[in-house]
């Protein structure tokens, strides 16, 4: 395992951690999962916009939200841990 998953997996955790506190666990969950299909294009809007975003917050966290948003598997498990799997 690279660092770099190591770094993507407790983004997806801190993710899912905020969503929850927030009370938005079951709301983001649902269009996760309707959303499904096109996740990947929803990294990509991200990539685009990444200008504007880097104005509100850190570079290194919109990357690591469109890497998640373009990986199915962290999408998966983001999934799995709003519904407390």
């Amino acid at each position: 395992m690279t660092s770099r998953e190591v770094v993507d997996q407790a983004f997806v955790r801190r993710v899912a951690q905020l969503l929850v506190q927030k009370g938005m666990g079951q709301p983001a969950r649902l269009g996760l999962e309707a959303g499904r299909p096109i996740a990947f294009f929803g990294g990509q809007l991200v990539w685009l916009t990444q200008p504007m975003l880097n104005l509100i917050f850190p570079a290194e966290e919109v990357g690591n939200l469109a890497r998640l948003l373009e990986e199915p598997e962290a999408v998966d498990q983001l999934i799995g841990l709003l519904d407390g799997e």
